[in-house]
């Protein structure tokens, strides 16, 4: 399996929860699934749910690698967005 970029550490290519964020922005643009789990969509009935992911069941794991919190509280802290 790649390992996603975003997950390389830091260094001078910035902070690895820019880049993952970057990362996932990228891949959902050109139409695939993205890794951490950054970016959500609206469903029809005005909830949110994330774009399709590439390893659904590995997302907190890869999450916690660049040092972001898990997609759970992720999610929460979306919704509560106006």
């Amino acid at each position: 399996m790649r390992r996603p970029s975003g997950a390389g550490g830091h260094g001078r290519r910035g902070r690895p929860q820019h880049l993952a964020l970057l990362e996932d922005r990228l891949a959902c643009a050109a139409g695939q699934p993205q890794w951490f789990g950054s970016q959500f969509h609206r469903r029809p009935d005005g909830g949110l749910e994330p774009a399709p992911l590439q390893e659904p069941a590995l997302v907190d794991e890869f999450r916690s690698w660049v040092g972001l919190d898990s997609l759970e509280h992720y999610a929460e802290r979306l919704a509560r967005l106006p």
